[in-house]
């Protein structure tokens, strides 16, 4: 089974917190927002804290993650990585700041990244953060799989072998729900997921289901709708589709 983590506005996140024993924090706003922070601390199942790379460009430096990590709980890092960048410029930074976040007591997660079309070197950033002593997760991204030209399906396809069993995480959903049946046939592969699809359309009283096409909208975490019964719908289809439902 892959645990799922829905991302939520401030305003949502203790609700969806509860919905899942797997969490995704952003650092740009934990950083910022002390409730919100709180709102991890003691939460049941795993904390993962994200690197701010998909938000600023360029990702926290390890001193900035590990004081975040260790305020809100985490139990896993976001590794840096910069989009759009040679896969090669990752790794200098990783190598540079893994121990830091090892000697803190954090798990890892390395998410590979590179330039438009580099599907050599992105895969084989993957195949080294694989034979990494210290990497745990190998974070599959919006940004860098697409960019690469290769689907996360394929990636997970490439690398089906009972050694990589459970060390991918998905980051993010592209276009719609969809790509979760593509997904499903590596799910022994996969440890977990995060997505703001249920709770952002949700809150716009959109169901995910049947959908195709994209909501556009960017995510405003500072939204002050409600939960609602849209938002649980749309956690519910969701859940189902990853457990082949």
């Amino acid at each position: 089974m892959i645990k799922f983590a829905h991302i939520a506005t401030v305003n949502t996140t203790e609700e969806a917190i509860s919905h899942s024993a797997f969490h995704m924090v952003l650092a740009h706003i934990a950083e910022s927002n002390a409730k919100y922070a709180g709102m991890f601390r003691g939460a049941v199942g795993t904390v993962l804290l994200d690197n701010g790379a998909f938000e600023n460009g360029v990702p926290y430096d390890a001193e900035r993650m590990v004081r975040i990590g260790m305020d809100v709980q985490a139990d896993i890092l976001v590794l840096p990585d910069y989009p759009y960048k040679d896969w090669t410029v990752g790794w200098e930074t990783v190598e540079q700041d893994i121990e830091d976040y090892i000697s803190a007591g954090f798990m890892t997660m390395f998410v590979p990244q590179s330039t438009k079309g580099d599907r050599d070197g992105f895969v084989k950033s993957i195949q080294r953060a694989l034979g990494h002593p210290n990497i745990d997760f190998i974070g599959l991204s919006i940004l860098g799989c697409p960019n690469a030209g290769v689907t996360r399906a394929e990636i997970l396809k490439m690398f089906n072998t009972p050694e990589n069993v459970k060390r991918f995480h998905i980051l993010g959903m592209l276009d719609t729900v969809d790509e979760i049946k593509d997904i499903v046939p590596y799910q022994h592969l996969v440890n977990s997921w995060d997505s703001s699809a249920a709770i952002w359309y949700g809150l716009h009283h959109l169901s995910v289901k049947n959908r195709k096409s994209k909501f556009k909208v960017p995510v405003d975490f500072d939204r002050a709708a409600e939960w609602n019964s849209t938002i649980s719908e749309n956690i519910k289809y969701i859940g189902g589709l990853i457990n082949g439902r």
